[in-house]
């Protein structure tokens, strides 16, 4: 399923909406068609690419992931320090 044009503008709205709010947006969970789709056209200027982790085989694995994405951000760690980078 690829979303609509509306769906990735408002997604994008709603990211832009908590950036002012001083709020990250980590989205998770998401089919790899959609991250390539968001990498392609750059529909998701408020939304980092490194703020869509793609879903995975293993049971919770992308939740674990953004999570660790989350708090490297909240904590201002460098990506080296990212357990997702290896």
């Amino acid at each position: 399923m690829v979303p609509s044009a509306t769906f990735l503008k408002a997604l994008d709205a709603i990211a832009l909406t908590l950036r002012r709010q001083d709020v990250k947006l980590v989205v998770c969970g998401v089919p790899e068609r959609f991250r390539q789709l968001v990498r392609r056209t750059g529909r998701l200027s408020h939304l980092g690419e490194d703020d869509i982790v793609a879903a995975t085989s293993k049971l919770q694995e992308a939740l674990d992931l953004a999570y660790a994405h989350a708090e490297t951000v909240r904590l201002g760690t460098t990506s080296a320090d990212d357990p997702r980078v290896g």
